[in-house]
Parts: structure tokens; C-alpha cells; sequence
């Protein structure tokens, strides 16, 4: 683990997402990813009575939206903004999820992740999630003759009482 990764956690908190920042995290995300969410979802999230947190420190560093289902909860959405991937955050963010479920009661946490994402499914792995399977032709792109091609997704789950 290199300096910048030991010490990416030295005053991270995760804090509820309120209306009034979600302009300002739409427009982090929207250089962070090909695939952003926008200020439109994430409004929708806090409405349905999503969990919706961001990881600060001296800045927001990134935000997830979490689903809870009954005993278990998907992470429908994880972004670590720019400037701060590949230092450690994504996996700070992923601990501090597994906190918040445990909290809330949750057993076991999943997600669905763009295969090709090569990346964040290793942040997750680290992390103590498994893959657990395949849905074919889940993500819609744009390549770059403006035509839809489709993309699969991984299935992702982390039993909380096992998971590191």
C-alpha cells in the first residue's frame, strides 16, 4: 500500500447527501465517468427514500446511493470522483458502506458492474465482494458511430458477516 493510500483515510466521514450539494456532485461525477447519473437521478434517489452518502474530507471525494431490500441492500450507484481514484478512497467509500448496512441491519450487500470495468470489480474484490454471476446485454453505450451496443454486467454480493 503506498503513503497516498495509508493516509487517504486520516478524516474521511461519510455524510448524508443533502439537495442542495446534489448540483455540485452531478457535476463532479460528470467528469469522473463516462456513464454519470446527473442531477436528475440523484434527486430521484433521495425522493424514493434512497440512502444516499458522500465521502468528504476536506472536499467531497465521492458519493454512492444505496437500495435497501428488506435484509439486503444494492449499491446502485458508487463513484469516487478524479482526482481522487486510484489513492484508496474507493475502498474507504466500500468500507463505510458495509458499516452503514450493518447498521441498518443488512446481512448481505450487491451491485451490478460493467464488465469491462475492470477496476472498480478488483476494488471489489478486495474488498471481500465475490462474483456471483453474469446479466447479459445490461448496460446500454454509445460507441462511437452514435449507434446502442450493449455491454453485460457482473453480479456482485458480499455476505456482511464474511465480508472483509
Amino acid at each position: 500500500m503506498s503513503r497516498g493510500e495509508r493516509d487517504c483515510c486520516i478524516g474521511v466521514r461519510l455524510e448524508a447527501i443533502t439537495t442542495e450539494v446534489v448540483a455540485q456532485l452531478a457535476d463532479y461525477e460528470a467528469t469522473s465517468t463516462p456513464w454519470p447519473w446527473g442531477e436528475f437521478r440523484m434527486h430521484q434517489s433521495l425522493s424514493s427514500g434512497h440512502h444516499c452518502y458522500v465521502l468528504v474530507e476536506d472536499k467531497a471525494i465521492g458519493y454512492c446511493v444505496l437500495l435497501p431490500l428488506g435484509e439486503e441492500l444494492e449499491i446502485l450507484n458508487l463513484v469516487v470522483f478524479s482526482e481522487f481514484q486510484g489513492r484508496g478512497y474507493g475502498r474507504v467509500l466500500l468500507d463505510k458502506i458495509k458499516a452503514v448496512a450493518r447498521d441498518l441491519g443488512a446481512s448481505k450487500l450487491w451491485l451490478e458492474v460493467r464488465a469491462d470495468n475492470l477496476r472498480a470489480r478488483n476494488v471489489y474484490l478486495s474488498a471481500g465482494f465475490a462474483e456471483t454471476g453474469i446479466r447479459k446485454n445490461y448496460y446500454l453505450d454509445l460507441n462511437g458511430s452514435h449507434t446502442r451496443s450493449t455491454q453485460d454486467a457482473v453480479l456482485m454480493q458480499c455476505a456482511l458477516k464474511i465480508c472483509n
